[in-house]
């Protein structure tokens, strides 16, 4: 579940690095794209949600943005 404060604040961090779309995915989970990937690990930090991404997510995310 998403409260309305976390709404909030990812909101926030998606308008202040430009983010385009946010979306949840099949598999319930949360999805922030189009943005460059200096700007993930400082987007999930915002958040309070950084670990360190396994390198097929981060190579798939990169994927994604082609």
């Amino acid at each position: 579940m998403l409260s309305t404060d976390y709404q909030e604040k990812l909101v926030q961090a998606a308008r202040k690095h430009r983010v385009p779309f946010l979306k949840i995915t099949s598999a319930q989970r949360l999805a922030i794209g189009g943005h460059s990937a200096e700007d993930a690990e400082q987007i999930w930090r915002e958040l309070g949600q950084w670990r360190r991404a396994a390198p097929h997510r981060r190579h798939h995310c990169r994927k994604s943005q082609r």
